[in-house]
């Protein structure tokens, strides 16, 4: 009778932390999903035995999912990294506790470290594919004022959100495509140039920056404008960190509309980073020259939080 009793409240418990992730899961499984396509078949085969035989697109949400135990609190910091307007990640305040550039970079040199533990270098893969979504997200790499956002008041279709939570995942909701159908589409309409910056993380960070004026941007026809504004051009901004206070930007298809480009361009180049990263580090080509250096401060903070992870796994 416990064990029925013990499996129902084990099968809630996934019903509630999957429906919480949902549709920010989609996300990440369509950028592992492109990733997966570009392994070598020596990477593939390296990360298949690492994780079990699970796929990349099954564990991608798992530092999501985690965020529910108390015990991960000290890695909130890892999936996010303010860059006020106008500053570098250089020039920007740290935070102690590290940030997502820090966390790449933390994680890339675990898993490259053939001295680490099979769980070592599980965590790392798992952090690395989820990670470098989040980074690709431009909303990540985002203001301090607003909280990358989340200060930022919506209407989403009528109900009552934030700028972030559409970015992260209520978007997603009006796809109609299933992942494996999004990602077979942005592998047709989307190129992949590789860059000079491909493997520098900080790079990756600050190129969302020049998003941010259309992010923060939304349509006449989704009712948005400002009295003031007219709407001369069609579209008015919002969510200056001035006027955090204003009446909330009324989204809808329209804002979708005008931003799925970006959306599936940061999707698509996600999947195709990862899939270089991944191989770079398989191949050991990941050079220590071409790591950003770590900040001791951020490096201590994070060998602390994963040790006491580790060590109550």
């Amino acid at each position: 009778m416990w064990q029925k009793l013990n499996m129902r409240y084990i099968f809630l418990i996934y019903l509630f932390t999957t429906s919480l992730f949902a549709w920010g899961a989609r996300g990440h499984r369509i950028v592992a999903d492109i990733a997966a396509q570009h392994l070598t078949p020596e990477t593939a085969q390296w990360v298949k035995l690492l994780l079990s035989g699970r796929s990349l697109e099954a564990v991608a949400n798992n530092p999501d999912k985690e965020r529910q135990n108390p015990l991960w609190k000290c890695a909130e910091p890892f999936h996010f990294v303010n860059i006020d307007d106008g500053l570098t990640y250089q020039a920007s305040k740290k935070n102690p506790g590290g940030d997502i550039v820090v966390s790449l970079e933390y994680f890339t040199a675990l898993l490259s470290d053939p001295k680490k533990s099979t769980a070592e270098s599980v965590m790392a893969l798992t952090w690395l594919v989820h990670l470098v979504g989040d980074l690709h997200q431009p909303l990540h790499s985002g203001r301090s004022c607003d909280k990358g956002g989340n200060k930022i008041d919506v209407l989403w279709l009528g109900k009552t959100s934030n700028l972030h939570k559409v970015w992260d995942s209520q978007i997603f909701s009006k796809l109609r495509w299933s992942d494996k159908a999004h990602a077979a589409y942005l592998e047709g309409s989307q190129k992949f140039e590789r860059r000079e910056n491909s493997m520098n993380f900080v790079a990756w960070a600050e190129e969302t920056i020049p998003l941010r004026p259309q992010i923060y941007t939304c349509y006449q026809k989704d009712g948005c404008c400002r009295p003031e504004s007219a709407c001369k051009n069609g579209s008015a901004s919002f969510g200056a960190c001035s006027k955090l206070t204003t009446e909330p930007a009324r989204l809808g298809y329209q804002y979708l509309e005008e931003h799925k480009p970006i959306l599936d361009a940061q999707l698509y180049l996600a999947g195709r980073r990862l899939a270089e990263l991944l191989n770079a580090i398989h191949t050991k080509k990941m050079s220590a020259q071409k790591q950003q250096p770590f900040q001791k401060p951020e490096w201590a903070a994070m060998e602390k939080c994963m040790a006491t992870i580790l060590k109550k796994k």
